[in-house]
């Protein structure tokens, strides 16, 4: 049988990974001072009342909006408190 060369599998180099990105939305805040311009969030909140208004529930809102479920109950449960 043929002996296969051994492969050294040691990493003396810490592993690292290239930095996060994000897809900016209409609602990103832009500079990242954690202050919202145009109002991006208030339009989403907006609407989710006004289709929770009609009966529609959260599945269904997220899924007309292009939104996270979770995202959509949080609005919800943020408008009851």
């Amino acid at each position: 049988s043929q002996a296969s060369p051994r492969m050294d599998m040691r990493c003396d180099a810490p592993a690292t990974r290239p930095p996060a990105t994000r897809t900016p939305t209409t609602d990103d805040p832009g500079d990242g001072d954690g202050v919202a311009s145009g109002g991006g969030e208030e339009a989403l909140r907006r609407d989710v009342y006004e289709l929770a208004d009609q009966g529609l529930a959260a599945p269904q809102i997220a899924r007309r909006l292009d939104e996270h479920v979770g995202k959509i109950e949080l609005v919800l449960a943020l408008r009851r408190a």
